[in-house]
């Protein structure tokens, strides 16, 4: 088969389908050498989808998401996370940012990752960003992980329940970096609806078994997180930034962050608010009892206190 009938045999040309050739190429040899016959194939695959999918047609950006994997060029930034009111540290999420040369190909990091749902690299790019954020943490923080602080790493929802999914790999990665999977809250991220519940909750009882914590991500914003959060009992609750935003304004914000403490509290999950940037925010979510936070709030209480 060639190149071009094997860009036919997936998803009539759809996105993952271009790109499914190559990521089995760059997973199986990982350097320069799977880039350039990749590229290659994606670049003859696009033009056998200009005239069926015009909208999944950008190479540049099936371009830059394979220089980015091949150069291995995901940057990463630690945000604190507090135990409210703010004086003592939790543990940090990683968050992936994006190197200098994007060239404005995508318009953030989230739009990097969406595309990414789309393509049959999902999980390519979410255990790069994995294996950056646990290497470059080691040498800024490792000290400070471990009973009482934890360390954050987004995975999609997508991933877990991708074919390519591998729970050796983050396993051998957490080692190699000198950290136990007891110190890591795998942070589920809802870009994409779970299709396959089976698969969903298998990979979440595999990282489970291996010593990994669970948290459910932007609670409150996400396809279906409140029937994840009976599904799954994950150790952390998320709650989106839209929520927090000017809660001390608004009853219903209030309510909706007060039941979400209920279900925690039922559960025996810890509450984290996401995106607090103001005092008045910060005092509302003490004042309900959430005991943990983040966001630019902490940063001007600490340029204040300079």
């Amino acid at each position: 088969m060639n190149p071009a009938q094997a860009g036919r045999s997936y998803s009539n040309y759809g996105l993952a389908g271009a790109y499914a050739p190559a990521a089995s190429l760059v997973r199986n040899f990982g350097t320069t050498v799977a880039l350039t016959i990749g590229m290659g194939l994606i670049q003859q695959q696009l033009k056998l989808m200009k005239n069926d999918v015009s909208t999944y047609t950008n190479e540049e950006q099936l371009l830059l998401l394979g220089r980015l994997l091949s150069e291995n060029s995901i940057e990463v930034v630690y945000e604190p996370i507090f135990r409210l009111p703010g004086q003592e540290v939790f543990g940090y999420e990683a968050l992936a940012r994006f190197p200098g040369n994007n060239s404005g190909v995508f318009s953030s990091i989230e739009a990097l990752l969406a595309f990414a749902e789309e393509t049959a690299m999902v999980f390519d790019l979410d255990l790069l960003c994995w294996k950056n954020a646990l290497r470059l943490s080691s040498s800024r923080f490792q000290s400070d992980i471990g009973d009482k602080q934890k360390l954050f790493i987004n995975i999609s929802t997508g991933s877990l329940q991708g074919r390519s999914f591998s729970i050796n790999e983050l396993v051998k990665s957490t080692n190699q970096a000198g950290f136990k999977p007891e110190e890591i809250v795998v942070e589920v991220t809802e870009r994409v609806r779970v299709s396959s519940l089976r698969i969903f909750r298998e990979s979440i009882a595999h990282l489970r078994s291996h010593g990994f914590s669970v948290a459910l991500d932007d609670l409150g914003a996400g396809y279906n997180s409140l029937s994840l959060v009976a599904k799954l009992r994950p150790e952390y609750l998320k709650l989106d930034s839209s929520i927090i935003r000017d809660i001390q304004m608004d009853t219903l914000r209030s309510s909706i962050a007060h039941a979400v403490l209920l279900i925690g509290n039922d559960s025996g999950a810890k509450v984290i608010a996401k995106g607090i940037e103001t005092k008045e925010e910060l005092k509302a979510l003490c004042d309900l009892g959430i005991a943990f936070g983040q966001g630019r709030v902490f940063d001007l209480q600490g340029e204040n206190e300079k």
